[in-house]
């Protein structure tokens, strides 16, 4: 079942780039270079030290899991999951779940997402994080749009800064298709 499933997925992100609804923007050699350059700068900024990584999924698992293969340091992996429309495009309340699980106090955190775009989910679950008191907080975004921020937040790292598209693949989605395209697209 499973196996179909993922067969289908693949024939419907190929045909939708085949289609042309679909162009990349970022191509995965891109993303990867600036992977391994990040790493390369977290694995000096954080020597000696254990971090832990806390994700936002479902975005975020493609990023942070090559991310951590580059990693020299040792680093604990956390996930939350966020959710803030109540329908497919409508924005409600959020909520985040999994956070109260974890215990982040005294410890050196770095948050990461796939996109920030308005910047509500990322601006609420930093406050929420450092309310837990760990020894340091960082974060870290794929993709940074500016176009729609709605509130006076930056996370501390961006890979990309991309205008204001509506994206899908490498981790993101398009109604929770599309996430295991190997790029960045973009509907045309």
């Amino acid at each position: 079942m499973i196996k179909k499933f993922l067969f289908l997925l693949s024939l419907w992100c190929s045909q939708v780039v085949a289609d042309n609804t679909l162009e990349v923007l970022i191509p995965r050699e891109e993303i990867h270079q600036k992977i391994v350059e990040y790493a390369d700068k977290i694995n000096q900024e954080y020597k000696g030290k254990e971090l832990t990584i806390v994700m936002i999924m479902k975005g975020a698992f493609v990023f942070v899991a090559d991310f951590m293969r580059e990693l020299k340091e040792p680093a604990a992996i956390e996930y939350i999951r966020c959710s803030s429309y109540s329908s497919d495009t409508v924005r409600g309340e959020l909520s985040v779940y999994g956070l109260d699980l974890l215990d982040l106090r005294g410890k050196d955190v770095l948050l990461m997402d796939d996109i920030i775009d308005t910047g509500h989910t990322m601006n609420t679950v930093v406050q929420m994080i450092e309310s837990m008191e760990p020894a340091s907080l960082r974060t870290c975004v794929l993709l940074s749009k500016t176009a729609r921020r709605e509130v006076d937040y930056q996370p501390d790292d961006y890979l990309f800064h991309i205008e204001n598209h509506f994206v899908s693949g490498y981790g993101l989605d398009g109604g929770e298709l599309g996430r295991g395209l190997p790029d960045v697209c973009y509907y045309k």
